[in-house]
C-alpha cells in the first residue's frame, strides 16, 4: 500500500491584498529584503527547532524525510556506493495514492505569445532529434495489425522492445535533469552576488533536479546502457546545459517555458509507456519487480512492478510541468515563488498546466496567512530548513 498524501484542495481563487510585515504594497507580493519582524520571527522559530526534534516534510503530503530510512547498517559496516540509499539524505519529494497516479492528463499548452512559440519549437526540434537517437516511432495501433505478431509490430514502429524504452527514457531523464539544476545555480550566485534573499526558487528548482535525477537512477538499476548510449548523453549533456545555462541567463522565463513543456512531451512519453504495457505489448514488464531505489524513494510495495514505475514517473513529470508553467508566467526578478510555502495536491498537479500570475497571488496570500495564523498561535512547525 503506498503512504498517503495530505492533500490540499485548490480553491476557487482570485486576487486579493497581501501583506508582509511592514509592505503594504498591494499585488503580488516581491522578494527582496525583509523587514525586522520577519527577520525575529525566523530567529524565534529557529530557536525552537534547535530544542526539539520535529518531523520533516513540507505541508503538501508525505515526503521521504518522514519515512524511515532505506535500510540499516550494522555497528562498523563501512558506505557503499551502489543503487541503495543508505539514509534520508534526499531533498523533499512527494509519495502518492492510486487515486493520484491515475489522475494525471496529457495536457498542452496553448502557445499565445511569441516567446511560447518559440520554446515551443526548440522542444519539437529536441523532440526530433531525441527520437532520432532513441529509434522512437509510434504508430497507432490500429484494427487492422492489433492482431500481428508483437515481432512485427516492433519491427514496423507500432510499438517498442522493453530496450527501446529503457533507452528512451535514460536518455530523456539524464537531460531532464539539467533545466532544475542550471535554474538553482543561476539565482543561487545571483543571491550571493546581490547579498539579498532568492524568493524560494532555489530549494525547489534543486529538488527537482534530483527528482529527475533519481529517475535516471531508477532506470539504471533495471539495466545498465551501452558503451555507445553513455557517450550520447555525454554529447548532449555537454551542448544542453550549457545552451540551457545561456538561455537562462537572457531570458529566464522562456527557458521555464521551455522545460513545461518539454514535460508535456515527458507526460506523453510515460503515458504510452504505461498503455504499452496494460496492452501486454511489453511482456517482459507485466510482473518485473523494479528496484530497491525505485520502492523505497516513492515508498512503494515490494509487489511494484514496472508500470508503477512508470506511473510515479509520469506524475513527478507532470508536478514539474505544472511548476515551470506557473513560473514562466512570474516576473522572476522580482516575484515570490507562489509554491515555496506549499504546493496544491497532487490531482491539481496533474491536472491543471499551471497558475497563472492572478491565481499565484491568491495562492500564496492563502498558504501564508495560514502560515502566519499557525505562527500567532504558537503552533506553527517549520517543514524544513533552506
Amino acid at each position: 500500500m503506498r503512504i498517503a498524501r495530505m492533500s490540499v484542495p485548490l480553491r476557487s481563487l482570485s486576487v486579493t491584498p497581501l501583506r508582509f510585515a511592514n509592505n503594504t504594497t498591494q499585488g503580488y507580493p516581491e522578494s527582496g529584503t525583509p523587514s525586522k519582524k520577519d527577520v525575529q520571527l525566523e530567529k524565534d522559530q529557529g530557536l525552537k527547532d534547535l530544542s526539539k526534534k520535529s518531523a520533516v516534510g513540507t505541508q503538501e503530503g508525505v515526503h521521504f524525510q518522514m519515512t524511515p530510512p532505506f535500510q540499516q547498517k550494522g555497528a562498523g559496516a563501512g558506505l557503499e556506493v551502489n543503487n541503495k540509499p543508505l539514509g534520508d539524505y534526499l531533498l523533499t519529494h512527494p509519495v502518492y495514492t492510486n487515486e493520484e497516479l491515475e489522475s494525471v492528463k496529457v495536457l498542452e499548452f496553448t502557445k499565445k505569445t511569441f516567446s511560447d512559440k518559440c520554446a515551443n519549437a526548440l522542444v519539437k526540434l529536441m523532440r526530433t532529434s531525441f527520437d532520432l537517437v532513441t529509434g522512437y516511432k509510434h504508430k497507432e495501433v490500429t484494427p487492422e495489425v492489433k492482431d500481428k505478431p508483437l515481432d512485427w509490430l516492433i519491427s514496423k514502429g507500432y510499438v517498442l522492445s522493453e530496450k527501446q524504452w529503457l533507452r528512451r527514457f535514460i536518455f530523456l531523464e539524464s537531460v531532464a535533469g539539467c533545466p532544475g539544476f542550471v535554474a538553482a545555480m543561476v539565482r543561487h550566485l545571483r543571491s550571493l552576488r546581490r547579498m539579498n534573499r532568492d524568493g524560494g526558487y532555489i530549494n525547489m528548482l534543486l529538488a527537482e533536479a534530483e527528482n529527475e535525477r533519481m529517475h535516471l537512477m531508477s532506470f539504471l538499476a533495471v539495466e545498465k546502457p551501452s558503451v555507445s548510449m553513455r557517450a550520447m548523453v555525454l554529447a548532449a549533456q555537454g551542448v544542453f546545459f550549457n545552451a540551457f545555462f545561456l538561455g537562462y541567463l537572457i531570458n529566464p522565463k522562456i527557458c521555464h517555458r521551455f522545460t513545461a513543456v518539454l514535460e508535456e512531451e515527458a507526460v506523453v512519453t510515460y503515458t504510452r509507456a504505461i498503455e504499452e504495457i496494460q496492452n501486454g505489448y511489453v511482456p517482459g514488464w507485466t510482473n518485473k519487480k523494479i528496484p530497491q531505489i525505485a520502492r523505497g524513494y516513492w515508498q512503494l510495495p515490494e509487489s511494484a512492478t514496472m508500470l508503477d514505475l512508470c506511473h510515479v514517473v509520469r506524475a513527478d513529470e507532470s508536478n514539474h510541468r505544472f511548476t515551470n508553467h506557473t513560473l514562466s508566467e512570474l516576473d522572476l526578478d522580482k516575484h515570490l515563488n507562489p509554491l515555496s510555502l506549499q504546493e496544491p495536491d497532487a490531482v491539481t498537479r496533474g491536472t491543471k498546466l499551471g497558475f497563472t500570475r492572478e491565481e499565484s497571488a491568491a495562492w500564496l496570500a492563502e498558504t501564508s496567512s495560514a502560515i502566519q495564523k499557525k505562527k500567532d498561535e504558537g503552533s506553527y512547525v517549520r517543514p524544513h530548513s533552506h
